[in-house]
Protein backbone atom coordinates (compact mmCIF):
# COMPACT_ATOMS: atom_id res chain seq x y z
CA UNK A 1 0.00 0.00 0.00
CA UNK A 2 1.19 3.51 -0.95
CA UNK A 3 2.68 5.53 1.90
CA UNK A 4 0.95 9.16 2.94
CA UNK A 5 3.08 11.68 4.59
CA UNK A 6 2.26 15.58 5.09
CA UNK A 7 3.95 18.19 2.73
CA UNK A 8 5.83 20.86 5.10
CA UNK A 9 7.04 24.38 3.80
CA UNK A 10 10.66 25.75 4.29
CA UNK A 11 9.54 28.89 6.20
CA UNK A 12 8.91 28.43 9.73
CA UNK A 13 5.69 30.67 10.22
CA UNK A 14 3.47 28.91 8.18
CA UNK A 15 4.23 25.58 9.51
CA UNK A 16 1.31 25.78 11.26
CA UNK A 17 -0.63 25.67 8.45
CA UNK A 18 -2.81 22.27 7.67
CA UNK A 19 -0.70 19.58 5.87
CA UNK A 20 -1.39 18.24 2.91
CA UNK A 21 -0.90 14.55 2.70
CA UNK A 22 0.06 12.90 -0.51
CA UNK A 23 0.42 9.26 -1.37
CA UNK A 24 3.63 7.84 -3.38
CA UNK A 25 3.76 6.67 -6.89
CA UNK A 26 4.29 3.22 -6.43
CA UNK A 27 5.92 3.22 -10.17
CA UNK A 28 7.82 6.61 -9.85
CA UNK A 29 9.29 7.44 -6.21
CA UNK A 30 13.17 7.79 -6.83
CA UNK A 31 15.05 7.74 -3.67
CA UNK A 32 17.49 10.55 -5.30
CA UNK A 33 14.46 12.57 -7.25
CA UNK A 34 15.24 15.60 -6.32
CA UNK A 35 11.95 17.19 -7.87
CA UNK A 36 8.03 16.11 -6.71
CA UNK A 37 5.24 15.72 -9.30
CA UNK A 38 2.04 16.25 -7.51
CA UNK A 39 -0.91 15.59 -9.74
CA UNK A 40 -4.58 14.36 -8.02
CA UNK A 41 -2.77 14.20 -4.60
CA UNK A 42 -0.36 11.50 -6.14
CA UNK A 43 3.03 12.24 -5.60
CA UNK A 44 5.71 11.21 -8.37
CA UNK A 45 9.47 11.93 -6.99
CA UNK A 46 11.66 12.08 -10.14
CA UNK A 47 14.55 14.24 -11.81
CA UNK A 48 14.45 17.19 -13.03
CA UNK A 49 17.15 16.81 -15.37
CA UNK A 50 14.94 14.11 -17.28
CA UNK A 51 12.07 16.91 -17.47
CA UNK A 52 13.94 19.62 -18.20
CA UNK A 53 15.97 17.54 -21.02
CA UNK A 54 12.99 16.40 -22.90
CA UNK A 55 10.22 19.55 -22.29
CA UNK A 56 10.80 23.08 -22.70
CA UNK A 57 8.38 24.28 -20.65
CA UNK A 58 9.90 22.26 -17.57
CA UNK A 59 13.00 24.23 -18.38
CA UNK A 60 11.52 27.37 -18.71
CA UNK A 61 9.69 26.30 -15.19
CA UNK A 62 12.81 25.11 -13.07
CA UNK A 63 14.66 28.19 -14.14
CA UNK A 64 12.44 30.30 -12.35
CA UNK A 65 13.95 30.89 -8.88
CA UNK A 66 11.65 29.69 -6.01
CA UNK A 67 10.03 31.72 -3.38
CA UNK A 68 11.32 31.20 0.13
CA UNK A 69 7.78 29.37 0.84
CA UNK A 70 8.11 27.02 -1.92
CA UNK A 71 5.92 23.78 -0.76
CA UNK A 72 8.52 21.01 -0.01
CA UNK A 73 7.89 17.75 0.58
CA UNK A 74 10.13 15.13 2.20
CA UNK A 75 13.08 17.83 0.83
CA UNK A 76 11.94 18.36 -2.44
CA UNK A 77 10.14 20.94 -4.27
CA UNK A 78 7.16 20.33 -5.28
CA UNK A 79 5.20 21.24 -8.22
CA UNK A 80 1.39 21.09 -8.59
CA UNK A 81 0.00 19.79 -11.57
CA UNK A 82 -3.27 19.98 -13.28
CA UNK A 83 -3.47 16.65 -14.85
CA UNK A 84 -4.67 13.54 -13.98
CA UNK A 85 -2.46 11.37 -12.16
CA UNK A 86 -2.87 8.07 -14.81
CA UNK A 87 -1.86 10.55 -16.97
CA UNK A 88 1.56 11.47 -15.53
CA UNK A 89 2.34 8.14 -14.98
CA UNK A 90 1.60 7.36 -18.83
CA UNK A 91 3.94 10.13 -19.23
CA UNK A 92 6.60 9.26 -17.22
CA UNK A 93 6.64 5.32 -18.31
CA UNK A 94 7.93 7.23 -21.79
CA UNK A 95 10.09 9.69 -20.23
CA UNK A 96 12.10 6.97 -18.86
CA UNK A 97 11.68 3.95 -20.66
CA UNK A 98 10.98 5.94 -24.32
CA UNK A 99 12.68 3.48 -26.63
CA UNK A 100 10.87 0.31 -25.87
CA UNK A 101 7.31 1.84 -25.40
CA UNK A 102 7.60 4.04 -28.57
CA UNK A 103 8.82 1.43 -30.77
CA UNK A 104 5.94 -0.70 -30.33
CA UNK A 105 2.95 -1.48 -32.45
CA UNK A 106 0.03 1.58 -32.73
CA UNK A 107 -1.93 -1.76 -32.64
CA UNK A 108 -1.17 -2.45 -29.42
CA UNK A 109 -1.69 1.06 -27.56
CA UNK A 110 -4.78 1.55 -25.74
CA UNK A 111 -6.99 4.65 -26.36
CA UNK A 112 -6.35 6.02 -22.67
CA UNK A 113 -2.31 6.11 -23.56
CA UNK A 114 -2.65 7.09 -26.92
CA UNK A 115 -4.83 10.14 -25.52
CA UNK A 116 -2.60 11.01 -22.71
CA UNK A 117 0.78 11.32 -25.00
CA UNK A 118 -0.84 13.40 -27.17
CA UNK A 119 -2.60 15.88 -24.71
CA UNK A 120 0.45 16.36 -22.36
CA UNK A 121 2.78 15.98 -25.17
CA UNK A 122 1.29 18.89 -26.19
CA UNK A 123 0.72 20.39 -23.69
CA UNK A 124 4.51 20.73 -21.69
CA UNK A 125 6.46 20.45 -25.29
CA UNK A 126 7.61 17.21 -25.33
CA UNK A 127 8.44 17.30 -28.95
CA UNK A 128 9.50 13.37 -29.43
CA UNK A 129 6.17 12.37 -27.50
CA UNK A 130 3.91 14.11 -29.68
CA UNK A 131 5.72 13.66 -32.64
CA UNK A 132 5.72 9.82 -32.41
CA UNK A 133 2.14 9.77 -31.01
CA UNK A 134 0.85 11.68 -34.07
CA UNK A 135 2.97 9.26 -36.00
CA UNK A 136 1.07 6.42 -34.81
CA UNK A 137 -2.19 7.89 -35.28
CA UNK A 138 -1.49 8.05 -39.00
CA UNK A 139 -0.25 4.39 -39.37
CA UNK A 140 -4.34 3.45 -37.62
CA UNK A 141 -5.86 6.69 -39.39
CA UNK A 142 -4.04 7.24 -42.89
CA UNK A 143 -4.28 9.45 -45.72
CA UNK A 144 -4.55 7.25 -48.27
CA UNK A 145 -6.65 3.78 -49.45
CA UNK A 146 -3.06 1.71 -49.83
CA UNK A 147 -2.53 2.36 -46.36
CA UNK A 148 -5.28 1.87 -45.15
CA UNK A 149 -5.88 -1.43 -46.69
CA UNK A 150 -2.37 -2.30 -45.23
CA UNK A 151 -3.40 -1.41 -41.51
CA UNK A 152 -6.89 -3.62 -42.22
CA UNK A 153 -4.73 -6.48 -43.28
CA UNK A 154 -1.98 -6.36 -40.71
CA UNK A 155 -4.34 -5.23 -37.66
CA UNK A 156 -5.55 -8.07 -35.03
CA UNK A 157 -9.29 -8.67 -34.62
CA UNK A 158 -8.96 -8.64 -30.90
CA UNK A 159 -7.47 -5.01 -30.75
CA UNK A 160 -9.63 -3.82 -32.96
CA UNK A 161 -12.64 -4.95 -30.88
CA UNK A 162 -10.85 -3.76 -27.35
CA UNK A 163 -10.11 -0.01 -28.68
CA UNK A 164 -13.98 0.08 -29.96
CA UNK A 165 -15.06 -0.96 -26.76
CA UNK A 166 -12.88 1.74 -25.12
CA UNK A 167 -14.57 4.13 -27.21
CA UNK A 168 -10.52 4.99 -29.06
CA UNK A 169 -12.50 6.35 -32.51
CA UNK A 170 -14.23 8.78 -30.58
CA UNK A 171 -11.24 9.82 -28.60
CA UNK A 172 -9.37 10.52 -31.50
CA UNK A 173 -11.40 12.08 -33.47
CA UNK A 174 -12.02 14.54 -29.97
CA UNK A 175 -8.23 14.95 -30.29
CA UNK A 176 -7.80 15.78 -33.80
CA UNK A 177 -10.52 18.32 -33.34
CA UNK A 178 -8.51 19.75 -30.75
CA UNK A 179 -5.18 19.58 -31.78
CA UNK A 180 -6.06 20.79 -35.26
CA UNK A 181 -4.56 17.05 -36.64
CA UNK A 182 -6.97 18.03 -39.96
CA UNK A 183 -5.26 15.27 -42.02
CA UNK A 184 -6.29 12.36 -39.77
CA UNK A 185 -10.33 13.42 -39.75
CA UNK A 186 -11.76 11.43 -42.65
CA UNK A 187 -10.02 8.28 -41.74
CA UNK A 188 -11.18 9.02 -38.36
CA UNK A 189 -14.88 9.51 -39.35
CA UNK A 190 -15.27 6.51 -41.25
CA UNK A 191 -13.89 4.97 -38.57
CA UNK A 192 -16.20 6.32 -36.59
CA UNK A 193 -19.56 5.77 -38.68
CA UNK A 194 -19.06 2.33 -38.22
CA UNK A 195 -19.91 1.96 -34.85
CA UNK A 196 -23.42 0.63 -33.60
CA UNK A 197 -24.92 3.41 -33.08
CA UNK A 198 -25.35 2.28 -29.12
CA UNK A 199 -22.07 3.39 -29.00
CA UNK A 200 -22.14 6.80 -31.40
CA UNK A 201 -25.03 8.06 -29.25
CA UNK A 202 -23.96 8.42 -25.44
CA UNK A 203 -24.69 10.85 -22.85
CA UNK A 204 -21.46 12.07 -21.37
CA UNK A 205 -21.06 10.83 -17.58
CA UNK A 206 -18.78 14.14 -16.97
CA UNK A 207 -20.19 17.44 -15.57
CA UNK A 208 -19.76 20.94 -14.82
CA UNK A 209 -18.46 23.95 -17.62
CA UNK A 210 -14.87 23.10 -17.46
CA UNK A 211 -15.09 19.73 -18.23
CA UNK A 212 -13.85 17.44 -21.35
CA UNK A 213 -15.22 14.15 -22.46
CA UNK A 214 -13.74 13.22 -25.03
CA UNK A 215 -15.69 9.65 -25.18
CA UNK A 216 -18.86 11.83 -26.75
CA UNK A 217 -19.21 13.39 -30.25
CA UNK A 218 -20.30 16.65 -30.12
CA UNK A 219 -23.75 17.10 -31.76
CA UNK A 220 -22.51 18.57 -35.14
CA UNK A 221 -19.89 15.46 -35.22
CA UNK A 222 -22.56 13.03 -34.75
CA UNK A 223 -24.64 14.25 -37.51
CA UNK A 224 -21.73 14.00 -39.73
CA UNK A 225 -20.98 10.57 -38.59
CA UNK A 226 -24.65 9.39 -39.16
CA UNK A 227 -25.78 11.27 -42.55
CA UNK A 228 -22.02 10.16 -43.47
CA UNK A 229 -22.85 6.34 -42.89
CA UNK A 230 -26.05 6.65 -44.84
CA UNK A 231 -24.14 8.48 -47.74
CA UNK A 232 -21.63 5.31 -47.74
CA UNK A 233 -24.04 2.69 -47.96
CA UNK A 234 -25.24 4.49 -51.12
CA UNK A 235 -21.98 4.01 -52.29
CA UNK A 236 -21.19 1.08 -51.61
CA UNK A 237 -24.25 -0.62 -53.40
CA UNK A 238 -23.49 1.42 -56.43
CA UNK A 239 -20.35 -0.63 -56.41
CA UNK A 240 -22.31 -3.41 -57.45
CA UNK A 241 -23.20 -1.69 -61.09
CA UNK A 242 -21.03 -4.21 -63.15
CA UNK A 243 -21.01 -4.76 -66.89
CA UNK A 244 -19.88 -8.01 -68.45
CA UNK A 245 -16.53 -7.19 -70.12
CA UNK A 246 -16.40 -8.02 -73.75
CA UNK A 247 -13.59 -10.47 -73.44
CA UNK A 248 -16.05 -12.56 -71.05
CA UNK A 249 -15.27 -15.95 -71.26
CA UNK A 250 -18.87 -17.23 -70.08
CA UNK A 251 -21.06 -14.92 -71.01
CA UNK A 252 -24.42 -16.92 -69.92
CA UNK A 253 -22.73 -17.95 -66.49
CA UNK A 254 -21.46 -14.93 -65.57
CA UNK A 255 -24.93 -13.24 -66.37
CA UNK A 256 -26.12 -15.46 -63.74
CA UNK A 257 -23.59 -14.98 -61.01
CA UNK A 258 -23.98 -11.11 -61.68
CA UNK A 259 -27.40 -11.46 -60.84
CA UNK A 260 -27.34 -13.35 -57.65
CA UNK A 261 -24.48 -11.14 -56.96
CA UNK A 262 -26.23 -7.95 -57.26
CA UNK A 263 -29.88 -9.96 -55.76
CA UNK A 264 -27.66 -11.01 -52.70
CA UNK A 265 -26.28 -7.24 -51.84
CA UNK A 266 -29.48 -6.46 -49.75
CA UNK A 267 -29.21 -10.04 -48.19
CA UNK A 268 -27.90 -10.81 -44.60
CA UNK A 269 -24.52 -12.34 -45.76
CA UNK A 270 -24.04 -8.70 -46.80
CA UNK A 271 -24.12 -7.02 -43.24
CA UNK A 272 -20.67 -7.35 -42.53
CA UNK A 273 -19.34 -5.29 -46.14
CA UNK A 274 -22.03 -2.63 -45.20
CA UNK A 275 -20.62 -1.93 -41.67
CA UNK A 276 -17.03 -2.22 -43.84
CA UNK A 277 -18.27 -0.01 -47.42
CA UNK A 278 -14.93 0.42 -48.29
CA UNK A 279 -13.94 -3.69 -47.75
CA UNK A 280 -12.72 -5.26 -50.90
CA UNK A 281 -15.12 -7.58 -52.54
CA UNK A 282 -13.52 -10.65 -51.01
CA UNK A 283 -15.78 -12.83 -52.77
CA UNK A 284 -14.92 -12.18 -56.97
CA UNK A 285 -11.75 -14.36 -56.10
CA UNK A 286 -14.16 -17.54 -54.94
CA UNK A 287 -17.33 -16.87 -57.29
CA UNK A 288 -18.18 -18.38 -60.33
CA UNK A 289 -17.21 -15.81 -62.75
CA UNK A 290 -14.86 -16.36 -65.61
CA UNK A 291 -11.15 -14.83 -65.26
CA UNK A 292 -11.81 -11.82 -67.61
CA UNK A 293 -14.81 -11.01 -65.07
CA UNK A 294 -12.73 -11.12 -62.04
CA UNK A 295 -9.78 -9.09 -63.42
CA UNK A 296 -12.25 -6.48 -65.08
CA UNK A 297 -14.43 -6.22 -62.05
CA UNK A 298 -11.69 -6.40 -59.22
CA UNK A 299 -9.75 -3.19 -61.47
CA UNK A 300 -13.51 -1.79 -61.52
CA UNK A 301 -14.13 -1.90 -57.66
CA UNK A 302 -10.81 -1.16 -56.98
CA UNK A 303 -11.50 2.59 -58.92
CA UNK A 304 -14.56 2.88 -57.26
CA UNK A 305 -12.92 2.33 -53.69
CA UNK A 306 -10.28 5.24 -54.15
CA UNK A 307 -13.36 7.60 -55.65
CA UNK A 308 -15.17 6.55 -52.62
CA UNK A 309 -12.13 7.20 -50.68
CA UNK A 310 -11.55 10.50 -52.32
CA UNK A 311 -15.20 11.59 -51.56
CA UNK A 312 -14.49 11.47 -47.91
CA UNK A 313 -13.91 14.63 -47.18
CA UNK A 314 -17.73 15.19 -49.24
CA UNK A 315 -19.32 12.32 -47.55
CA UNK A 316 -18.76 13.56 -43.95
CA UNK A 317 -19.13 17.44 -44.84
CA UNK A 318 -15.02 18.15 -43.89
CA UNK A 319 -14.60 20.63 -46.89
CA UNK A 320 -14.42 23.89 -45.15
CA UNK A 321 -11.93 21.79 -42.08
CA UNK A 322 -9.28 20.30 -45.11
CA UNK A 323 -9.54 22.57 -47.68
Amino acid sequence: MAESRPAKRLRSDVADEPSTDYEHSLDFWFADGNVVLVAQKTAFRVHQSVLVRKSVIFQDMFAIPQPEDANIYEGCAVVELSDAAEDIKEVLTVLYDGDSLLNSSAAELSPAVISAWLRLGMKYQLDRLRDETVKKLTERYPATLRHYDDWDTRSDYRYEREWRQQRGDIIVLNLARKFNLHALLPAVFLACSQLDIGQLVVQSKHSGSDSEDLTVLTPLDLRRCLSGRERLHDLYINRHNFNLPVDCQSTVACDMTLKHVKGATWDEGFQEYLQAPLKSFEWLESSDFCPSCIRSFSSLDQEERERMWGELKVVFRLNEVLD
